[in-house]
């Protein structure tokens, strides 16, 4: 059985595209160094823009408990 962590990473902040990759792979960093492995990546979609237009990701860790 795993037990599962979902990390918000989104736009609001003010930050760029190029910042919110940044911003994801050092989440991986510190996730993996506690015990998390990366499970998946989700785009969540900016509903104002339309489909393709991204406001930020999920970033899904799992652990064996």
């Amino acid at each position: 059985m795993y037990e599962y962590k979902y990390i918000d990473i989104d736009s609001k902040s003010g930050i760029g595209k190029a910042d919110m990759i940044e911003e994801i792979k050092k989440t991986i960093d510190i996730e993996a160094k506690n015990g998390w492995r990366l499970s998946q990546i989700l785009p969540v979609p900016n509903e104002k823009f339309g489909v393709y237009a991204v406001k930020g990701y999920t970033v899904i860790f799992e652990k064996l408990i």
